[in-house]
């Protein structure tokens, strides 16, 4: 059985790579946290740092690389955000209408940006 390890509130769609040391999920609801995402290092299973993103911020999905990590910020923040894998340095911040969330087509190949 694999421990329980608590983040900030419900999550919806945790993004992982192989080449990344972190699992990200985002926080969705409708509690004051919807706007981060958090952080679990792969081997401790621990939260290791939380991000906010703004918006709504659902849907994170790694590059094929594993370099980058796509966000979608919707609702309050219509942005599609964009980190570095690495350092988590918001790299670019692109407006959009309505962004509904982020998909991998197919994850190793490409990522497909879904709008409302």
């Amino acid at each position: 059985m694999m421990p329980s390890h608590p983040v900030l509130g419900p999550t919806e769609s945790p993004a992982a790579h192989p080449d990344a040391p972190h699992i990200v999920v985002d926080i969705v609801g409708k509690g004051p946290d919807t706007g981060k995402i958090q952080l679990i290092d792969k081997r401790s299973l621990e939260v290791v740092r939380t991000i906010t993103v703004g918006g709504h911020s659902q849907f994170p999905e790694y590059t094929s690389d594993g370099r980058h990590l796509y966000v979608s910020a919707g609702y309050r923040g219509n942005r599609l955000v964009i980190y570095d894998a690495r350092t988590w340095r918001r790299v670019r911040s692109v407006a959009m209408e309505a962004p509904a969330g982020i998909f991998s087509h197919r994850r190793g190949r490409a990522v497909a940006i879904g709008l409302e």
